[in-house]
């Protein structure tokens, strides 16, 4: 405990010597988004070529917000706490989404790169890749993974991905799951607001692999695969990527015959704009297959103690964990919201269930919070903590 107390403190006194007040007052551009002009000590160019390295961070009370680099458009209507830069001028959103002039939180910025570094997984949303053998074949063996697409596919009775256009929500660095789709002969797209780029130190070796690893199965053309490692990019013949929220994607009408997410729906800023859009894309008799998370992904260990935090208390810790802390819906309330967006859920299966002696110790805490709006939620609604979503868009 001592340790911990000494090592905030540190931090605490780090992080005042590196970061600045963010200038007030905060101008108020279009909902949820503010600006603020940086100060002018330095030249125009300098100023410039300092923000240029992407080194700006942005923080409310000591806590870094992001992602960074957001699109303006973006940070106005989803807002929790994204930001950009323009030269000096400074877009930001809060992670609850209150004016930043009167919420009574401090705002402040640095442009250390030593600061940045810490951060620079979060600032980019991007995952530390390792390529050692063990490493490439536990990898390898997540991609595969993705078979469990397949065999849902063949469960409502679709055994030929031919021709199929196929979106995948949330497709990690390697976008594997939907390359897997690729080699059966989708056509494939993916989703992702900050898709990662490719790593030539990584990517090519861990294709190799997967190519290995598919290259004699059934049904199987590795094609998709050879022509990303001669791209040496996600070439679009390949795989076609949109970077925007799911809540706001671009696409046309009725494109896809088949949707997939794995533990994405969970992490939607807002669930019914989220599966509006979905509804809106999927083709009349599509289909969609979502594998949804419940827990708080702070602690799996005790997966539902946010439930006991007050809806303004949620909202900064979602915006300011950049939504993975999950939106804390419960498996019955993702129903109805994808209901209502007019998908048929043609089957629900429970694959996650929380433990009888966490839930001992939950209940009467949950039960007896004053501030807690699902402090009524039924018992069993409460031990549903990941289920499968089998949906279809009525023709």
């Amino acid at each position: 405990m001592l340790k911990k107390f000494i090592r905030q403190q540190a931090q605490s006194m780090v992080y005042r010597c590196l970061l600045r007040e963010l200038p007030k007052p905060y101008q108020h551009v279009a909902k949820y988004c503010w600006r603020s002009q940086l100060p002018r000590q330095r030249s125009a160019t300098e100023r410039a070529g300092e923000l240029a390295g992407s080194t700006l961070l942005l923080f409310e009370d000591q806590r870094y917000l992001g992602p960074a680099n957001s699109k303006r458009k973006h940070i106005e209507s989803i807002g929790r706490g994204w930001y950009c830069h323009d030269d000096a001028t400074v877009y930001f959103s809060t992670p609850d989404n209150t004016d930043p002039n009167d919420n009574r939180r401090a705002y402040a910025y640095s442009t250390s790169k030593w600061l940045y570094s810490r951060n620079s997984g979060a600032a980019n949303n991007l995952l530390h890749r390792e390529i050692a053998d063990a490493a490439i074949a536990s990898d390898v063996a997540y991609a595969l993974g993705g078979n469990k697409y397949l065999d849902v596919c063949s469960e409502v009775g679709i055994h030929d991905l031919a021709g199929k256009s196929v979106l995948e929500l949330g497709p990690g660095p390697s976008c594997a799951w939907a390359l897997l789709m690729a080699c059966r002969g989708a056509n494939v797209s993916v989703v992702d607001p900050y898709p990662a780029t490719w790593d030539e130190a990584y990517h090519p070796i861990f294709f190799s692999a997967l190519r290995r690893a598919i290259a004699d199965l059934p049904g199987t053309d590795v094609t998709p695969i050879s022509n990303l490692l001669d791209d040496k990019e996600f070439s679009p013949r390949v795989i076609r990527r949109h970077d925007d929220p799911v809540e706001q994607l671009e696409l046309a009408d009725e494109s896809f015959d088949i949707v997939f997410s794995n533990a994405v729906g969970e992490h939607f800023f807002d669930s019914a704009a989220a599966f509006g859009q979905l509804h809106r894309a999927t083709k009349t008799g599509g289909w969609g297959f979502h594998w949804i998370d419940f827990r708080d992904h702070r602690d799996f260990a005790r997966p539902l103690e946010y439930l006991l935090l007050s809806d303004a208390e949620f909202a900064r810790e979602f915006g300011l964990r950049r939504g993975e802390i999950g939106n804390r819906l419960r498996a019955n309330e993702m129903a109805a919201v994808i209901e209502r967006a007019g998908f048929e859920i043609v089957r629900r299966e429970a694959t996650i269930q929380a433990e009888a002696s966490y839930l001992d110790s939950l209940l009467p805490r949950l039960r007896t919070s004053a501030s807690s709006p699902h402090r009524d939620v039924p018992t069993s609604e409460l031990q549903v903590l990941g289920e499968l979503f089998i949906l279809r868009k009525p023709g």
